[in-house]
């Protein structure tokens, strides 16, 4: 569990987290798939919904510890509500 943020260069553009129900790679492969033939990371083209604006360069990711799951989600509601990351919308 834990909670990950999306960079476009220097400009956050979403937090979002990983529950205690899903590990932080499985949450960040809806996202993200590795290309094995140029060994690349890509991004999941989604047809009905793009979480962001511009596509992320960077994810930056802040785990804790599973005994302590239940902070995931406090944490990514006090990074939402201190940096306003423009692409969160409705503070979710």
């Amino acid at each position: 569990p834990g909670v990950y943020l999306f960079y476009n260069n220097n400009e956050l553009l979403y937090v979002g987290k990983a529950s205690a129900k899903s590990s932080m790679g499985a949450r960040l492969s809806t996202y993200f798939q590795y290309n094995h033939t140029d060994k690349s990371c890509r991004i999941v083209e989604h047809t009905d919904w793009r979480p962001w604006s511009k596509a992320p360069k960077y994810v930056v990711t802040i785990a804790v510890p599973e005994d302590f799951s239940f902070e995931a989600p406090a944490l990514e509601e006090y990074l939402i509500a201190t940096l306003k990351p423009p692409d969160n919308r409705n503070a979710r």
